[in-house]
């Protein structure tokens, strides 16, 4: 009788040990399953347990975004490293061997007069140029790009946010790294609608981690509030597009540089003394030149848009003179034939290189080629290489 105390001693001192050591399997068992879980299953685990994960992809909140977490999958450059891309127009390229390029953007979707989605690119498309070890930035544009239509577009405030809902939904669907806006021709008096739309847009994107980037046409300094609106659309994007590009279009009365040097410039200049962040805004060149048939007192009669690869072959077939202007950095050249007169500026590699010191000189955030259809891997590699030899910062 004198040793039950201490019989219930040890029983009680080996209840506890068991106590213990099953409570510590019970709280490490599911930390040992999910580490020793391949790492798509932590990425849904982490998902599924994200408090604005369910909200975001069902509902796209209006909700802030912590900012210590936005973008951070959407960035493609380090600090010393530039982005260049390119669009994509008809069917895909192989662009494998297209090197330093690291972002694509397809046309993804066309919005109608109605406000109707109609989507342009399917999965496998994106699949494929993922497999080519690309981004893919879909674009999305009007179906008609011009002062009516963008005008009726914006007025349709109430279809704003199912739209924007749709564009999400099909992105995150087809495993879209982004979306490029294209939206151009945008009247004065239609700024404020358009910037509203772009901030929806932006946080839906910074919710679902998706690039945002907006294609930009450079602007007459004059039109009022211009500074509030590029400081909004640099606010809400994380990249501006500037589309260096159609400095002359096809209807215009007299002929001219599809680019130029100056022209690039001066509009870059505006561009970040109006509140866009060097940083954020892409340099967007032609890969293509005009040939103007022009008539005897130098007015346009036609114009035929050619990649630049094509026309310096042309040029140097029928022997014709070109003559650099370093304040263009373009070649220029007039030739008649078959009794038509017709003008040339062309930019070639030596003109891009020129175009791209423009990158280094204001520390921008990269270059952007309309289109990649009309530039030859072998052009775009030397290009690259070029570039790169000689600069810090590179692609």
């Amino acid at each position: 009788m004198n040793n039950l105390p201490l019989i219930f001693e040890h029983f009680f001192k080996r209840l506890f040990i068991m106590i213990l050591i099953l409570a510590i399997g019970i709280v490490g068992l599911p930390t040992m399953v999910i580490l020793s879980q391949p790492q798509n299953f932590k990425n849904a685990m982490y998902t599924l347990s994200h408090p604005n994960a369910l909200k975001s992809s069902v509902h796209l909140s209006n909700q802030s975004i912590n900012p210590k977490t936005q973008n951070k999958a959407s960035s493609n450059k380090t600090s010393d490293q530039l982005l260049a891309m390119g669009w994509l127009t008809g069917e895909n390229a192989q662009l494998t061997t297209y090197q330093e390029l690291k972002t694509v953007s397809p046309l993804f979707a066309t919005i109608g007069a109605d406000t109707q989605i109609h989507m342009d690119l399917s999965a496998s498309s994106i699949k494929t140029l993922h497999d080519e070890g690309k981004k893919v930035w879909g674009r999305v544009t009007l179906s008609t790009q011009s002062d009516a239509t963008t005008q009726h577009f914006l007025e349709n405030t109430g279809k704003m946010t199912p739209l924007i809902h749709g564009l999400i939904a099909r992105a995150l669907q087809t495993k879209l790294d982004g979306i490029n806006l294209d939206i151009e021709q945008i009247p004065a008096v239609d700024r404020s609608a358009y910037s509203q739309f772009v901030e929806k847009l932006s946080k839906a994107t910074k919710q679902t981690h998706l690039t945002l980037s907006i294609d930009l046409q450079p602007e007459d300094s004059t039109i009022p509030h211009l500074a509030t609106y590029n400081q909004q659309l640099g606010k809400d994007s994380d990249y501006i597009i500037y589309m260096g590009y159609d400095q002359h279009w096809s209807t215009d009365a007299k002929p001219g540089p599809v680019t130029s040097l100056e022209w690039l410039e001066d509009n870059i200049k505006q561009f970040i003394n109006t509140g866009i962040p060097p940083q954020k805004l892409v340099l967007g060149l032609p890969s293509y030149s005009r040939i103007w048939q022009v008539d005897k007192n130098g007015e346009t009669i036609s114009s035929s848009a050619l990649s630049n690869e094509y026309i310096n072959t042309l040029m140097q077939e029928e022997h014709n003179k070109e003559t650099w202007n370093p304040q263009l950095a373009d070649y220029y050249t007039s030739y008649n034939k078959n009794g038509k007169h017709y003008e040339v500026w062309l930019s070639n590699n030596r003109s891009l290189l020129a175009y791209l010191e423009l990158i280094n000189k204001y520390h921008l955030g990269g270059v952007g080629f309309w289109n990649l259809n009309m530039i030859s891997s072998n052009d775009w590699n030397q290009l690259m290489k070029q570039f790169n030899s000689t600069h810090k910062s590179t692609f």
